[in-house]
């Protein structure tokens, strides 16, 4: 009797440790965006040009200030809070100004400036609930602007692109809400042409392997998608650059 039930406690030991690899080798798989771009986007606003963000504050070739969105084109949302994500290479903290504008009719219009320091890294800037909430159907712009030296604002760093917030299908807000992770709202958002959603799911402190692989194949996807205009050629093929050497950090 004793021999038996030793023998079934080891069977299920044994189940359970192959339950347990099985789950592991889920949650490790290889995760692929699929970010699909707007098949008619938007023209981006003249706030998505950028200055100085070759060899940062620090003069290093490697160093830069690089946003997470797409440049030659407006990225779209339905959040009416989005979040505002980019990356500082300079290991050195400097003041960091974040600029949101409202476009229309060939007119900028300031909605908010706030001042930060910066990290090096990944920075994520959302506006807080005190604030007004960004409008479905408006088209906005955005900017970092990090100040290398006070005396020098020619030396100033400044990133920045475009938004637009549409409204939420319905159908996607119900398979959203069938969702069980954070990688399965991140590649809904992405097939779904909604890159500040999508890459706003998988930026956060200590992700696990699976939401990095994402991040990273995001990143690709939207390397990939950018196009080169005549406005906008060098800044694009910097971009791109930057983006798809951001896909390879651990």
């Amino acid at each position: 009797m004793f021999l038996a039930l030793k023998k079934r406690l080891l069977t299920a030991s044994v189940q359970t440790a192959i339950g347990l690899i099985f789950i592991g080798l889920l949650e490790t798989r290889p995760a692929h965006a699929d970010y699909q771009p707007p098949s008619e986007p938007s023209a981006p606003s003249g706030g998505t040009s950028t200055a100085g963000t070759r060899g940062g504050c620090s003069g290093n070739p490697e160093a830069g200030l690089t946003v997470l969105a797409p440049l030659s084109y407006a990225g779209q949302t339905v959040s009416t809070r989005p979040a505002f994500i980019w990356f500082v290479t300079d290991t050195q903290s400097y003041p960091l100004e974040f600029r949101l504008y409202q476009e229309g009719s060939g007119k900028r219009q300031l909605l908010r400036k706030v001042q930060m320091q910066s990290q090096s890294g990944l920075m994520k800037f959302s506006l807080p609930p005190s604030q007004p909430e960004l409008q479905p159907g408006k088209l906005y712009s955005w900017q970092v602007i990090l100040t290398c030296n006070p005396n020098h604002p020619s030396q100033d760093l400044v990133a920045g692109a475009t938004l637009q917030i549409l409204p939420f299908p319905a159908t996607l807000r119900s398979q959203l809400n069938s969702a069980k992770s954070e990688i399965e709202r991140a590649e809904l958002y992405a097939k779904n042409s909604f890159w500040y959603d999508a890459i706003a799911e998988v930026t956060q402190p200590n992700p696990s392997i699976a939401v990095k692989q994402l991040q990273h194949s995001l990143l690709n996807d939207l390397a990939k998608s950018e196009k080169e205009t005549p406005q906008l050629g060098a800044i694009i093929q910097e971009q791109k650059a930057r983006l798809q050497q951001l896909a390879t950090l651990k």
